[in-house]
């Protein structure tokens, strides 16, 4: 019969055991890294080559305020430590793929950058992304999509992050011409039923065409943080909507002061980056 010391001694032993073995499959098991999104829109990132290229005006400092744009967006850009950042009025893959390696030699991380023709009626008004390629970050899918035939400027990202599917739907339904209250209101019952028809989180960020803006059933960071300026002119209309409630987030303003003048604005941009976390 076991003393009562035997006992004890391997009871101790079986709790060491189970506590080495709970601890071994925590090791196999990969925990889920945080992954962020953030949305800019650029005020369009044009080059000047690329101006040649579209037959656009080019002033002959052009190279010099492209420069100091391009390489302040992307320093933004890396300040906000995101893991994929969509962009608005971008000209062309040359931008694209330029600041994509602007900001590998800024953070010391690989970036990429995808670049897709856009639908918009304006020059230099394409959408594109810039990401950080990580273990557990896979992008399927790239791409307009029929179903979305009423909102020319936009793209569609599928992705698996750390196993969870993912959709990602980048727009930009700030119409320069104004806004026709009627496609508007088309535009967003297409986003909305996009966003229902996802199996796995459901993302829509963009500029939209007004402030406080909602898409039931989906959260909103801007909402969550109050519905603050997005853009100079104390305006909020760049946007990051989510099927998934958004812990945090925030609004990342380039450091250009109150009042930037019309050429300040021309080396940034007259947008602010909108951050948020997907859980």
């Amino acid at each position: 019969m076991p003393s009562a010391y035997s006992t004890a001694r391997s009871a101790a032993v079986l709790r060491w055991l189970l506590g080495v073995g709970v601890a071994a499959i925590a090791l196999l098991v990969p925990a889920r890294a945080a992954f962020t999104v953030a949305n800019l829109h650029c005020s369009v990132l044009l080059s000047p080559a690329t101006a040649v290229q579209l037959g656009l005006r080019n002033g002959p400092d052009a190279g010099s305020i492209y420069g100091e744009k391009f390489d302040h967006l992307a320093r933004l850009i890396a300040s906000a430590d995101a893991d994929f950042v969509a962009l608005e009025a971008v000209a062309a893959k040359r931008e694209v793929e330029d600041l994509a390696v602007r900001l590998s030699g800024l953070s010391g991380a690989t970036w990429k950058g995808i670049f897709i023709p856009g639908a918009s009626k304006y020059a230099a008004r394409n959408l594109a992304v810039v990401y950080r390629p990580r273990r557990g970050l896979e992008i399927t899918g790239a791409g307009r999509i029929q179903d979305l035939t009423d909102v020319p400027t936009h793209l569609v990202f599928t992705l698996a992050v750390d196993g969870t599917a993912c959709s990602i739907c980048v727009v930009d339904l700030a119409d320069p011409e104004g806004v026709n209250p009627a496609t508007y209101a088309v535009q967003l019952k297409a986003l909305q039923a996009w966003a229902a028809r996802q199996s796995g989180t459901a993302i829509i960020m963009g500029a939209f065409n007004d402030e406080h803006r909602k898409l039931p059933p989906l959260f909103s960071i801007n909402e969550r943080l109050g519905w603050p300026a997005t853009e100079l002119g104390n305006r909020g209309r760049d946007y990051i909507f989510s099927s998934r409630a958004l812990p945090l987030g925030e609004i990342l303003p380039p450091p250009f002061g109150q009042d930037p003048g019309e050429v300040v604005r021309a080396r940034w941009t007259d947008h602010f980056l909108v951050k948020a976390l997907v859980p």
